[in-house]
């Protein structure tokens, strides 16, 4: 199998790869923000910053691989970082969302300011009103973390109708299936989840400096 990428989709990638600057910018400010005295928000975000540049790096690889099976749950992870993030916006006290994630304790344990326990569940619910593209991309990817029909289809090699047979494989990759119109809105995907968990860095950096 080639692994030779699309133009199109070669230069999307390299956008997405050339963001490592602006991220830094960002953890930047949010540390310039905290001189004033760290507190728990700006630890969240730093390593969400952090977390994306490796996703990044983790996600270009496996789209030049074409390996589907490998970049679909890491753009779930990135939507991960962004809700962990959004639940520091929905309590009074992001120490508590700061010291649940540094003692590796489920977030649905807390509860949000109007009563809701941080589900994950919850929080995309929440994203979604804002960003309405954000809860469907998060469902997509979901079922790649998971063992599902994505994986199923990843054997099935090709149905005879005349014999009502499946023919199976067993390959390292089924990239050849990805069709490049799926390559651009994965990366996409990628891409606008990134420009999110950023935007809310830069906020966070915003607030805090006017403090």
């Amino acid at each position: 199998m080639s692994t030779t990428l699309p133009p199109a989709v070669a230069e999307r990638l390299s956008k997405l790869r050339n963001r490592e600057r602006e991220h830094i910018e960002v953890g930047l400010a949010i540390a310039k923000a905290g001189e004033r005295g760290m507190f728990s928000a700006h630890s969240v975000a730093l390593a969400a910053i952090q977390r994306s540049l490796a996703l990044i790096d983790g996600f270009s690889l496996m789209v030049e691989q074409r390996n589907v099976l490998c970049a679909a749950p890491l753009v779930r992870m990135q939507i991960d970082s962004v809700m962990r993030l959004f639940a520091c916006q929905l309590v009074d006290d992001p120490n508590v969302v700061y010291n649940h994630l540094l003692e590796d304790k489920p977030l649905h344990r807390l509860k949000s300011r109007d009563g809701n326990d941080l589900r994950d569940a919850y929080l995309i619910k929440r994203l979604g009103k804002g960003y309405p593209w954000l809860e469907t991309v998060y469902e997509g990817t979901s079922g790649f973390i998971h063992l599902s029909v994505y994986h199923f289809n990843a054997i099935w090699d090709s149905f005879n109708d005349g014999t009502q047979t499946i023919s199976i494989a067993i390959r390292r990759s089924y990239g050849d299936r990805w069709k490049e119109a799926e390559m651009l809105e994965m990366i996409d995907a990628f891409g606008n989840t990134t420009t999110v968990l950023l935007e809310m860095c830069r906020a966070l950096a915003r607030i805090s400096g006017s403090g």
